[in-house]
């Protein structure tokens, strides 16, 4: 039996931005053994002003549109990424210096980062319920519904239901492939080095 962790929102945590500008949910996050760093986390936040996103050395960063119109990350690499859509997404290093300009009024992002030394994240999105695969290379996955409420199944058979807005948490088993469809979700797996 597979075994699947629910998060509620009741469970979430709400903080400051480094860069004081603003505030994050915090969804979930592995922290490092030997220092206050976290390996990875997983948030959602409200962003309403244009301005810089706060610095994360080390980490790679995938960002989602959840909400809102959209808004354009404008790179110190020179790079820049425009997100318009639901569930779009965007990866770039926590290094770089990244400016957000909003399209036309504040958006909600969910935010995935990892600590590059320790592991990496793959994300995938889904936004008309279609069914998706977890492949069982991942250490954990972790999968947020967006809207609706997902099922996960494992050998044709449903191991959980995720209600909206919660998050299920649970690890890779060797040689077992699940499935993820319904609703509108993010879904994230963790590789650990």
């Amino acid at each position: 039996m597979q075994n699947i962790e629910i998060i509620s929102p009741d469970q979430f945590v709400a903080m400051p931005w480094k860069n004081g500008m603003g505030q994050t949910t915090e969804i979930a996050r592995r922290q490092a053994d030997d220092s206050d760093n976290f390996i990875w986390r997983l948030s959602i936040a409200d962003v309403s002003q244009d301005g810089p996103f706060s610095a994360f050395p080390g980490y790679d960063r995938t960002l989602f549109l959840l909400r809102g119109s959209g808004i354009t990350l404008s790179h110190s690499s020179g790079d820049f990424n425009v997100l318009d859509k639901s569930l779009q997404f965007a990866e770039f290093r926590g290094d770089q210096t990244t400016m957000a300009t909003l399209h036309d009024g504040p958006i909600q992002d969910f935010n995935v980062m990892a600590l590059r030394s320790h592991c990496s994240a793959q994300v995938m999105a889904c936004t008309d319920g279609g069914l998706r695969r977890l492949h069982s290379n991942a250490g954990e996955w972790l999968v947020y519904a967006v809207s609706g409420s997902p099922r996960i199944a494992f050998d044709g058979s449903t191991a959980a239901q995720i209600p909206e807005s919660h998050l299920a948490r649970f690890k890779s088993e060797s040689g077992r492939v699940g499935e993820l469809s319904g609703g509108q979700f993010v879904a994230v797996s963790i590789h650990y080095h």
